[in-house]
Parts: structure tokens; sequence; C-alpha cells
């Protein structure tokens, strides 16, 4: 019978890493990602899709929105997220 590892999570050494290294790893990767994703919602203006006024303001507001949430959270400043639906 083979023995098993009895190796874990907490068996590795600590990591080093600063709280402000986490915080520039963390927040190039995500932003990053969110600015891709917005530069994708913009791709729903082609001409491949169909959309009102109405409903692209929803998105614009949602967008801002959140954007406006994200940054009160980065200086501290919580509320919570809303909801989102055309």
């Amino acid at each position: 019978m083979a023995k098993k590892s009895t190796t874990s999570k907490t068996d590795f050494p600590a990591t080093t890493e600063t709280k402000n290294q986490k915080f520039v790893r963390l927040a190039q990767a995500r932003v990053s990602r969110a600015v891709k994703m917005i530069y994708n919602i913009g791709n729903l203006g082609g001409s491949g899709y169909e959309s009102t006024e109405e409903q692209r303001n929803k998105i614009s507001e949602a967008l801002n929105g959140a954007v406006e949430n994200a940054l009160n959270r980065l200086n501290k400043e919580h509320s919570k997220p809303t909801g989102f639906s055309l």
C-alpha cells in the first residue's frame, strides 16, 4: 500500500510578499481584466446589435455607479453594490 503524502498548505514556508506588493499584484490583474471587460461592453455598439437609448442609459448608469462604488471603497468609503437588469 502506497504511503499518502502528509504535506499540507501549512507545511510551505510563509510568503514574504508585503501588503503593498500584494496590492500591486492584485490591482494590476484586476484593473486589467476590468478594463478589458468594459472595452468588450463597448462592442455592443456594433452593427450586429440593436439597443434602445433607455438600455444604453441603464448600462451607462450601472457602469458609472460601479466605478464610483469601487473608487469609494478604494478610498475606504464603503457602500454596497447594486444589481443590474435591463
